[in-house]
Formats: C-alpha cells, structure tokens, sequence
C-alpha cells in the first residue's frame, strides 16, 4: 500500500540531462524549469493505492516556442513512504 513518497523528474534531451527536481509520488506536483522557461505539471498516483498492477498518471510540460528542437524524455522514478521503489515511468516526445 502506498501512502506517500517521493519521486525524481529527470528531462533529457537528445539523451543528455537537462533538468531534474524531486516530485511527489501522489497527487499534483507544479514543477518551474529554470530561467522560466516553461513548467512540468505530474499527476502522481491516488494515494493511498496499491502499485501491483497497471497505474495511471498525466503529465503536462510547457514550453515555449524557444526549446530547441530534438527528442526529450521525461524520466519518472518513483518511490513509497518506506523508500521502497513504487513505480518507474518514461514519456518520450520530438519538437
């Protein structure tokens, strides 16, 4: 059962790191990227769940007509409150 925890958001971009900032694992998180460059909005799990079994989650990344183009990944590694590993997520997309 998962009550809370913590997770990390990590964004790549043609592979390389470009940002990354802690997260929860439930409910909504608000993430600014840096120099104001957009947000990254995560909608983690309904907790208190069960994680044996498929799962649901939104993300929403803003970004503005500046990003350089090429292929980003939102990486999502998550934990519960007994640090024990609750889930793992990848969302690929190409400006």
């Amino acid at each position: 059962m998962v009550t809370a925890g913590q997770a990390r958001a990590t964004v790549l971009l043609n592979g390389n790191p470009l940002f990354g900032a802690p997260v929860s694992t439930c409910g909504l998180t608000n993430v600014p990227l840096p120099m104001g460059l957009g947000t990254v909005e995560i909608a983690g799990l309904e907790c208190p769940t069960t994680v044996n079994g498929p799962i649901s989650l939104r993300v929403a990344l803003t970004l503005p007509a500046i990003a350089p183009p090429g292929s980003y990944t939102l990486q999502l590694d998550a934990s519960d409150e007994n640090s024990d590993k609750a889930f793992c997520a990848q969302v690929q997309f190409s400006l």
